[in-house]
């Protein structure tokens, strides 16, 4: 049996290695594969190390710990305020610091934005939320182990809650198409599906990695 999670609290700069495995599982979506794959080809580890890297920079990116709730071990969301989100997944001078303290050649640093620029071209079809008034979830995760518990609903319901309280006029996010278990639950929140977006410019084998397309979901509060 599991013992309940720690109390939901707003996370730190210490929980940077439970945040790097919260973002690379949340970009995977259902798939057994997300776009850090696509950005850094290596293994876990690799991946790891450069968004644990990543939460210490001086330039926030998606992702960082100052937008992050946790439910330890159990799961965590990512939230703030649209107009404040930063360059996805973090901007080129993020990425130079943090891969430059891993050791990254130039080279190496070079191609990963290389392929970060080459996926954002082939999606620049999809509209981000950029209103003052609308809340935007970056990421949610929930642990494998603590599915179907609860957890996922519980990090929303905050999220939810913290939208309100700061004034906002409605929440969007975007989930991976075919995630019917995330559609489910944001739907059972009110949430509705405002736009569905193909990979269509993308090469097929990115497309057999990261799936067909993404849905945009939208609340009213």
């Amino acid at each position: 049996m599991f013992s309940a999670p720690s109390p939901l609290r707003p996370a730190t700069l210490a929980d940077a290695a439970f945040l790097a495995t919260a973002t690379l599982g949340a970009s995977r979506s259902h798939l057994p594969a997300g776009y850090f794959d696509l950005f850094f080809p290596g293994d876990d580890a690799f991946r790891l190390a450069l968004l644990e890297q990543a939460q210490h920079t001086t330039h926030r990116g998606w992702g960082h710990w100052s937008d992050y709730h946790i439910l330890s071990p159990a799961g965590a969301i990512c939230a703030c305020p649209a107009a404040a989100l930063p360059a996805f997944p973090f901007p080129v001078a993020a990425l130079h610091e943090a891969a430059t303290r891993l050791g990254w050649t130039a080279a190496e640093v070079q191609a990963a934005q290389a392929r970060i620029d080459d996926y954002l071209y082939n999606i620049d079809d999809l509209e981000m939320a950029g209103d003052a008034r609308t809340w935007f979830v970056q990421f949610l995760y929930v642990a494998p182990q603590w599915r179907q518990r609860g957890i996922a609903r519980r990090l929303m319901t905050h999220t939810l809650r913290e939208a309100r309280e700061a004034g906002m006029r409605r929440v969007e996010l975007f989930t991976d198409t075919g995630n019917a278990p995330a559609e489910q639950l944001y739907a059972s929140l009110g949430f509705a599906c405002i736009g569905e977006y193909r990979y269509q410019r993308l090469p097929p084998e990115q497309v057999a990695l990261l799936g067909p397309g993404m849905r945009r979901w939208m609340l009213s509060l």
